[in-house]
């Protein structure tokens, strides 16, 4: 079986999904939950989708100010690069479907849409 492979910085290794929500499983039995499973205005996961696969009843905080889909992925990706170190590929998939977001609602394909991810987050071209 194929899993999506997240790189452990500390350790320098990979962890395929499989082994990081074992990780968060027995973490969270033995430490606590200390990040609670971040939900918008709607219920929509915000930050948390491996804590959720790990335990259904991680516990949940609303954040009804978080209201758009675009709002939604903004904070996903300030909440997963300001926590963690995000592989390439994840990174690259939150970007992705927020510019597509983008396009959808009127931004010109090509630079713009990174134009407009780097005014929104405040997170460098070069970043991007």
């Amino acid at each position: 079986m194929l899993f999506s492979l997240y790189i452990c910085s500390r350790w320098g290794f990979a962890l395929d999904v499989e082994e990081l929500i074992m990780g968060l499983r027995f973490s969270g039995e033995r430490v606590g939950q200390l990040y609670p499973v971040l939900l918008d205005k709607h219920g929509n996961v915000v930050d948390g989708l491996h804590r959720l696969k790990a335990d259904p009843n991680w516990p949940k905080i609303r954040l009804d100010f978080i209201e758009s889909d675009e709002q939604r992925l903004v904070a996903r990706l300030i909440a997963n690069v300001c926590r963690r170190n995000v592989p390439a590929e994840e990174k690259s998939r939150m970007l992705e479907e927020l510019g597509e977001l983008y396009v959808k609602e009127g931004v010109k394909p090509g630079a713009e849409p990174a134009r407009k991810i780097s005014e929104v987050t405040g997170m460098s071209l070069r970043w991007l």
